[in-house]
Parts: structure tokens; C-alpha cells; sequence
């Protein structure tokens, strides 16, 4: 799924209830001055959408299970991965409505478990499960392959999911999500050590959370995550939340409660500095 809001969550849900695809779904997250959770909900309207969540973008999924995401900003393109069948797609992210482009993913079929674009070097780096083998593959923006490395993950580490291009450290990170872990890697595979718990755990309960994006503050230029989260009393990924490369909490965050009425899992998310209301940063949620 893949929506587009602004950050107090608004849902016209007569559009959606009868859609049995997954979805494509862009979100707004306009940061301003917003500094703590917005419990009201409200409806979306694109000529002032003010702060908050509301849907500004839908588009529907050609592939069968959309799993990673990233976006290049300097083009808008939005790269969207199937699961299983070897396909990602590129979509318009200003207009989700429009043709996506299908294009062949480095490794055939496989699993795809996360997918970052990286600006220094105009890559795409993806996380892949090839037939038991957990690797690093970096390709082209056209899905072209020029390398891959197998990935050894610390001890204990039980599943990844996403995968993201930190700026300030030129490294990547991906969400260990059984054992409510993010994790930092060098650009070559290997893992640095540094990591941070997923802001909602609490005790021996799992917390939930696949995916997470990097975002900019559009004011500071300081760089954070977002990430999908939820509480293990939600028994859903609920919000999403901004933390600092310590995992710490920079008290801003949006509910998804309304996008979970379309049911099944939120899989990724990809931020965007310019989106679909003028001049507004965006998050865009599968």
C-alpha cells in the first residue's frame, strides 16, 4: 500500500473500502514546529493541508507484495520492490496515478528485504535473501547488478527488513525486527556495531516495525529516521515515529491507525523533502 498525508491522520475510508489490490499509499509529514503526537484526526485537503495526516496520493501495486522502498529526490522517482517475483517498479512520486515502469531486480527472483538509494554514488543498495544466502547487492537505478557482498550479521540476529542511506555517517542501516533492532552498516556489508532498540519495546514484549527511512529536519538540516512502530499492545504497526541515529526519541510522530483499517501489514516507508503539497516533506508507506 502507498499513501500520501499530512500529520494528523485523516481517512476518507468509502475510497478505499472496496479496493482488494494492496495499495500504494504517500502520506504528508510537515514537521514546522510540530514537536509532539497529534491525536485529533482530520480530513485531508490538499489546498491547506496545514500540519497533520491525511491522504493526498493513492496508487495501486502492479507486483503482488510491495517490501521495500526508497526514492530519489533529486528525481522524484519512487522504486517500489515485489517481495519474491525479481520485479521492482518505478513510480512518479508527485503522481502516483501514472504508469509505473517495470524493471528487472539484480538478483532474478528472490527475496527483497529492503532497497536504499544512495546520492553519492546514484546507486541502489538492496538487502537479499538469494536461495538462503543473506547479501548486500548494489545495481544501477535500472536494476543493472555491479556487486554484491554476503552480509554476516551480529550474533543473534534472526531477520532483516528495509534498508536506508544515512547521510551524515555515509552508512546504511536496516531493522533486525524479531529482536526490535536497528542496525548500522558500512557501505561495503559489514556491520559497525552501533545500533538502537525500536522505540516502542518495552521489557521481553516484542514490539512491531518493519522498514525505516531517513528524513531531514527541513529546518536544521540534521538528518533522523522514521519509522513504522508500534507498541506490543497495539498487535499492529501504529505510528510512525522520528528518532536521532542514537534511537532517541525526537517527540514527533503520526498515528496510522486509519491506514490499518485497510488491513495486512505496513512493509516500508520512503521520506520525501518535496511531496505532494508544494514545498511539504512526505513519507510514503506500503
Amino acid at each position: 500500500m502507498l499513501h500520501t498525508k499530512d500529520s494528523i491522520i485523516g481517512l476518507r475510508s468509502s475510497e478505499f473500502a472496496t479496493l482488494n489490490r494492496w495499495l500504494l499509499l504517500a502520506l504528508i509529514l510537515i514537521v514546522g514546529s510540530v514537536q509532539n503526537q497529534a491525536s485529533a484526526q482530520v480530513f485531508c485537503d490538499p489546498a491547506n493541508p496545514t500540519y497533520g495526516t491525511c491522504f493526498l496520493q493513492t496508487g495501486t501495486f502492479s507486483g503482488d507484495l510491495p517490501f521495500a522502498v526508497t526514492l530519489n529526490p533529486a528525481t522524484n522517482d519512487l522504486f517500489v520492490a515485489d517481495y519474491l517475483s525479481g520485479v521492482f517498479y518505478r513510480y512518479n512520486a508527485l503522481d502516483l496515478a501514472a504508469a509505473s515502469e517495470n524493471l528487472p531486480c539484480p538478483k532474478g527472483p528472490a527475496t527483497y528485504l529492503g532497497m536504499a538509494y544512495s546520492v553519492l554514488d546514484s546507486n541502489l543498495y538492496w538487502i537479499v535473501n538469494d536461495q538462503g544466502s543473506l547479501l548486500l547487492v548494489v545495481s544501477s537505478l535500472g536494476g543493472s547488478f555491479i556487486s554484491e557482498t554476503e552480509l554476516t550479521p551480529p550474533s543473534g540476529t534472526t531477520a532483516l527488513s528495509g534498508l536506508a542511506w544515512f547521510p551524515s555517517s555515509n552508512s546504511l542501516w536496516t531493522n533486525d525486527f524479531e529482536n526490535d533492532q536497528y542496525l548500522e552498516m558500512n557501505m561495503d556489508g559489514s556491520f559497525t556495531g552501533n545500533s538502537f532498540a525500536n522505540p516502542q519495546s518495552s521489557g521481553t514484549a516484542g514490539a512491531f516495525g518493519l522498514g525505516l527511512s531517513v528524513a531531514q529536519d527541513i529546518l536544521t538540516f540534521e538528518f533522523f529516521f522514521d519509522l513504522p512502530v508500534g507498541p506490543p499492545s497495539a498487535n499492529r504497526t501504529s505510528l510512525v515515529e522520528r528518532v536521532n541515529s542514537n534511537g532517541e526519541s525526537q517527540g514527533l510522530s503520526f498515528p496510522l491507525a486509519s491506514i490499518n483499517n485497510l488491513s495486512g501489514w505496513i512493509t516500508g516507508i520512503a521520506w520525501a523533502p518535496q511531496g505532494s503539497a508544494a514545498e511539504s516533506p512526505s513519507n510514503y508507506i506500503l
